[in-house]
């Protein structure tokens, strides 16, 4: 291949990246927004801000440098009555602490497509001993620890000397989500669902 192809291949290949990230976000806002309007007031977790939370590198070993693009992040949400909410959200584990969760997998070895795992993370009240206090502690801490948290597709019965809690999870394929519409059908119904049954 010659120079100016290569040139033009790498130009495009990070032309559709920053795209697929833009489609993220607003895949992300979208679900925020029809969140916000139910009558739990769900704000967005926010452990440093407005952001999503990744496991990212810039070390130079091979294996980190596979990790120097963003192929996986997490965000949850939570009622407005179970955190105290500013530029950041400060949320303690109680016994009422529950959180919907959505975790974006752009890229891996074990998927074909992009793909979005949504649903509830509860039972955070037996976290008195543990080492994390917060539920803004704990997005950070499963995105270093996916394959064990994350290790069963549908549910999660988590526990180390961190933090404990419990999970079950839908997945649906990024892709067949083209409107808000489709946001809400296949993901912000059913999470509600699995929230206000547990």
């Amino acid at each position: 291949m010659n120079k100016e192809k290569i040139i033009e291949q790498t130009a495009l290949a990070f032309e559709f990246i920053q795209k697929l990230y833009h489609e993220a976000s607003f895949l992300i806002k979208e679900i925020e927004g029809q969140l916000a309007e139910e009558d739990e007031a769900f704000v967005m977790v926010k452990p440093s801000g407005y952001a999503i939370t990744s496991r990212n590198s810039t070390g130079l070993d091979p294996n980190n440098v596979n990790r120097w693009p963003i192929r996986k992040f997490s965000i949850a949400f939570v009622p407005a009555s179970l955190t105290d909410s500013g530029r950041t959200t400060t949320t303690p584990f109680t016994d009422e602490t529950k959180i919907i969760l959505l975790r974006i997998t752009l890229n891996s070895k074990d998927i074909k497509e992009p793909v979005v795992d949504f649903g509830v993370l509860y039972d955070f009240g037996e976290n008195a001993e543990k080492k994390l206090t917060k539920l803004e502690q704990l997005i950070s801490h499963m995105e270093y620890r996916e394959h064990l948290v994350f290790q069963k597709a549908k549910t999660i019965d988590y526990d180390d000397p961190y933090v404990k809690f419990k999970g079950k999870l839908k997945r649906i394929n990024l892709y067949d989500l083209n409107s808000s519409e489709d946001v809400n059908r296949s993901i912000v119904a059913p999470a509600l669902k699995m929230f206000r049954e547990k």
